[in-house]
């Protein structure tokens, strides 16, 4: 409970979800409501500034936002965010109203790949590779960095995006690998354009 800008007094209760884990960033939305003590009476808007401090410290302001009259609320959206400890603090502007929480953005444990799948398209000698890796449980790993050989050149990938050819043989080899086993490596040969 704290002192409003030009008396009253009030409280703010942030309430949050559990954080979202995509990847290996955390995202979440903060929602910081602000009701008034005592008689109850319709607050006017408030500037709300919502504070962040991560795993490695360091406070910043993350967003400054007003509240909504009618419900008192103010809201603002983390993403980005690192696995690790965090606090979020919202405090009304030019009074001692506060209040803050702290949360945890997991650690995802890094699905182990069982399978690469690879489609393509596109006009030869510039097709692109549509690659992607999923788990024993048929699930799409996202974001998955692959290993793609065309001829003696490797190159890394992220299966987040298609992977671009660019050729002008009659055709070219190219092998995709998430690992080792026969499973997880997936061989072909494309054809190059067509010369008259």
């Amino acid at each position: 409970m704290g002192t409003l800008p030009g008396g009253g007094l009030a409280d703010l209760v942030i309430r949050r979800p559990d954080p979202t884990v995509i990847g290996s960033v955390g995202k979440l939305s903060v929602f910081a409501t602000l009701t008034p003590r005592g008689a109850r009476v319709r607050l006017p808007s408030y500037k709300v500034n919502f504070y962040l401090t991560g795993p490695s410290g360091g406070r910043q302001l993350h967003e400054s936002v007003n509240t909504n009259p009618d419900d008192g609320t103010a809201s603002t959206d983390l993403s980005g965010l690192q696995p690790g400890g965090y606090r979020i603090d919202a405090e009304v502007e030019g009074s001692d109203v506060a209040s803050g929480e702290r949360f945890t953005v997991p650690l995802v444990q890094r699905q182990k790949p069982h399978k690469v799948a690879v489609s393509f398209n596109g006009p030869d000698g510039k097709q692109k590779l549509h690659i992607s890796v999923s788990t024993e449980e048929g699930i799409i790993i996202p974001s998955f960095v692959v290993m793609v050989i065309e001829g003696s050149e490797a190159t890394s990938h992220d299966t987040s995006k298609p992977y671009p050819m660019n050729f002008t043989e009659d055709s070219r080899a190219v092998e995709v690998r998430a690992g080792n086993t026969k499973d997880l490596v997936w061989q072909g040969r494309l054809l190059g354009p067509q010369t008259t």
